[in-house]
């Protein structure tokens, strides 16, 4: 009996009980976009005092977000422009004196931009080519350049 209640002392007195919850990312809403987009990442412990910074990571570069808005359960970052497109990592550097970097279970799939620009701008080259006008070689550009 006094093996029994001297195991559970000794579990109990080595059980760790943590005084702060670290910041954890739980879920993160669109899980695709482009840079610009606006991610919406829903955990625990995301205020201001536990989480400093947050960057996406493909594991060979790590790009710094801009935070938009932070409470305790919800963080809003912007895809930067500049990121690479491809399966980026969500990272948490966190606040306070011995501040560590955390890689989250949460990735979002980033698209390229140069996709969506490519399309604008051969749309833009479509639509001015169907226009004409002065100048485009069928008809004349000032009334004395009319042959006589």
């Amino acid at each position: 009996m006094l093996a029994i209640a001297l195991v559970i002392t000794s579990a109990l007195a080595f059980t760790a009980v943590p005084d702060e919850l670290s910041p954890q990312a739980e879920k993160m809403e669109p899980r695709a976009g482009k840079p610009g987009t606006i991610l919406v990442i829903s955990g625990v412990s995301l205020e201001k005092g536990k989480v400093e910074e947050v960057y996406l990571t493909d594991h060979r570069f790590d790009v710094k977000v801009k935070i938009l808005e932070q409470s305790g359960n919800k963080l809003k970052v912007r895809i930067p422009p500049f990121v690479k497109p491809g399966r980026q990592q969500l990272l948490f550097l966190t606040a306070g004196k011995d501040p560590v970097y955390l890689e989250q279970p949460i990735w979002v799939q980033v698209e390229d931009a140069a996709d969506e620009k490519e399309i604008v701008a051969q749309k833009e080259k479509e639509s001015g080519s169907k226009e004409t006008g002065a100048g485009d070689g069928n008809k004349p550009d000032k009334p004395e350049d009319k042959p006589e």
